[in-house]
């Protein structure tokens, strides 16, 4: 179905004002505008708020945040796999065998997309009222977490030290119809994001609810960021971010074990939406919902007759038996699989709305106020911290009903917990990757990727060909060439 809705699509910057996709981008921000090339179409506050509309609906497509961007997170790691009992979704993606034209990933263009309607609102030239300077600190916020998740992607990691010279391309100036844009490098990349945060953090903002950016969610995304740059200082400066997160997102409202069941699986769409622990989430109604088969309730929930996505057994072995977590586990009945996966109770497939069930309305938690947690801790554990890291590690573990006590390396012991916490996040890709750690699937693998090399290209995923052939100052991760 086309959308009604004209948007900037930057495909690396070059557009297109209408596409495919998703029913619910219909709903807002009404018939659309036409943009000259040159010229920002921002003459007013409705409008850019109607444009600020438009940049999260790029999140929350199935296509980025609502479903491939965690999907990708969860099975190229050895935490989820797609069961053998599937309906094809992101069957590629667990075999990691994409190549640059023929993918699962419909990440690249969306939040393309996101930074260009970002780019819209940030150099708009209207009276700074509350409200515009509120909208222009979510869009710093949401150009830096477009462009930290297509280098998390699309360049190798800053610590790796290799290709650092492949960053992606970067622009922030007006439409520019004909653009065609080369790669920047890793460490320029970088200080475009930093530069972006340290803007929005300038002053405090939020959004009406936790499906906008917040000052919470821009100091959480701050701390990733220089926890994954990893330069000199980099370190201290994620601890600092990390505990502004939780000052600013109060650090009262981290999720305890006895709330953790239902607030990863409740009955009611109230007890879903808008909680303390979370973040950013991506909101959903029965009007704006995805509605599709790659949602992430039908995957994952175990009441979906078309779940396919189950976390492995020898991660949920890894488990106490008192241990809160495991009650978010329910065995598969698909004995084909060998072993035997779980499904993982944290997206709701239906929820009671307004005293009717209803399905994929829950929201899609993204960040969660617990994460600042362990930027900080993998950040201390990196600074030579190790002893306070296994302290408060080892507290975190035994609130969640652990019995065991971690000892030895402190990061290996913050990966190993982050590993029990986040599965099924979408998280553990980018914490191997992050870590320059290989990947070893151990079961429910076939093929000549169950085992990848950190130094591997498969960590780099390639640029589409669609993209390239537009593109034509872009180049490709080595060994991705065509």
């Amino acid at each position: 179905k086309m959308k009604k809705i004209k948007y900037i699509l930057l495909v690396a910057f070059a557009i297109s004002l209408s596409s495919c996709g998703e029913d619910y981008l219909d709903e807002k921000p009404g018939t659309g505008i036409e943009v000259p090339a040159g010229q920002n179409p921002i003459k007013d506050e409705a409008t850019m708020k109607n444009l600020v509309t438009g940049m999260y609906n790029q999140f929350k497509s199935a296509d980025a945040f609502g479903s491939t961007i965690l999907n990708v997170g969860n099975l190229v790691s050895d935490d989820v796999f797609v069961s053998v009992s599937n309906s094809g979704y992101y069957r590629t993606t667990d075999m990691m065998t994409w190549t640059p034209s023929g993918s699962d990933f419909t990440q690249y263009n969306k939040l393309y997309d996101a930074i260009g309607l970002s780019n819209f609102v940030l150099n708009a030239k209207i009276e700074e009222t509350a409200n515009v300077k509120n909208y222009k600190a979510q869009a710093y916020t949401a150009r830096a977490l477009a462009l930290f998740y297509l280098v998390n992607f699309y360049s190798a990691n800053p610590t790796s030290g290799l290709n650092q010279n492949l960053g992606i391309p970067v622009y922030t100036g007006e439409f520019d119809q004909f653009g065609k844009y080369p790669r920047k490098t890793v460490n320029e990349v970088y200080d475009q994001i930093i530069s972006d945060l340290n803007a929005a953090t300038a002053s405090t903002f939020a959004g009406a609810n936790k499906g906008y950016f917040s000052t919470t969610a821009a100091q959480l995304i701050l701390a990733k960021v220089y926890l994954t740059r990893g330069q000199s200082g980099d370190y201290q400066k994620a601890i600092e971010h990390a505990d502004k997160a939780l000052a600013a997102g109060g650090a009262t409202n981290l999720i305890k074990k006895d709330k953790l069941v239902n607030y990863f699986y409740p009955t009611l769409k109230t007890d879903n939406d808008n909680q303390g622990e979370t973040v950013w989430e991506l909101n959903m109604s029965e009007k704006s919902n995805l509605g599709v088969n790659v949602s992430m309730g039908v995957l994952y929930d175990p009441s979906s007759s078309r779940r396919s996505q189950y976390v492995r057994a020898s991660l949920y072995d890894k488990y106490d038996a008192t241990d809160i977590r495991k009650s978010l586990f329910t065995k598969s009945t698909v004995t084909a699989d060998s072993p035997t996966g779980y499904a993982i109770k944290k997206y709701k497939w239906t929820v009671s709305d307004q005293g009717v069930n209803k399905p994929n309305v829950a929201n899609i938690r993204i960040f969660r106020l617990t994460d600042a947690l362990f930027v900080k801790w993998e950040a201390m554990a990196k600074s030579g911290q190790g002893a306070a890291v296994l302290t408060e590690v080892n507290a975190f573990a035994a609130e969640r009903g652990a019995t065991t006590t971690y000892t030895g390396d402190a990061l290996t012991a913050v990966l190993n917990e982050k590993r029990k916490e986040f599965v099924g996040e979408g998280q553990r890709y980018f914490d191997l990757k992050r870590n320059n750690l290989d990947l070893v699937k151990g079961t429910n693998c076939s093929g000549a990727n169950c085992t990848v090399s950190a130094t591997n290209k498969l960590f780099v995923l390639p640029i589409p060909t669609s993209s390239t052939n537009i593109n034509t100052e872009m180049v490709q991760y080595p060994g991705w060439e065509n």
